[in-house]
């Protein structure tokens, strides 16, 4: 079913590993040290309804249904250098922009609570969704407390398909 457009927002954070270049000293045991990079997606598209059987299929299969709407005006943006608070900023003017576009606004979000309360600072009026990928990674952590890992009762760690 087909109606309106929605504006989403989607922000996450991820670790990237920062290799320095080698020198004679350097100890091969110690990895390089992680810094973290906040990333924003801002987009329109156009209101899609679906099933929990419609998303699971979708994640099982690993391709999304042909009826599925695709985003329009995308705009991505990532940054190690910026704080998560720079860069939510940066995506509240992108979201300005397409709000004129859309009727609604949905953010997607990682479960970090810090994120959850900056982008509610800036967007009240959103409609707060948790990532799939995200409740799927605490899934398998449960599934594993009741199950051996790899056994047939728990055949999959959801965690992969993120």
């Amino acid at each position: 079913m087909f109606s309106k457009s929605r504006c989403r927002a989607t922000v996450d954070k991820k670790g990237v590993v920062i290799h320095k270049a080698p020198t004679t000293c350097a100890d091969p045991t110690k990895p390089g040290k992680k810094k973290m990079s906040t990333e924003i997606f801002a987009y329109t598209i156009k209101r899609h309804i679906r099933t929990a059987d419609d998303v699971a299929g979708e994640i099982v299969q690993e391709k999304a249904s042909p009826f599925k709407p695709k985003p329009q005006t995308k705009q991505v943006w990532g940054s190690l250098s910026e704080g998560p608070e720079k860069t939510v900023t940066r995506l509240a003017e992108a979201i300005t922009q397409r709000l004129c576009w859309a009727s609604e606004l949905v953010c997607i979000l990682d479960g970090e609570k810090s994120l959850w309360r900056l982008v509610y600072q800036n967007f009240p009026m959103a409609f707060f969704v948790l990532d799939i990928f995200h409740v799927l990674e605490y899934l398998s952590e449960v599934a594993h407390c009741f199950y051996k890992e790899r056994s047939p009762e728990a055949p999959r760690d959801l965690c992969e398909l993120d």
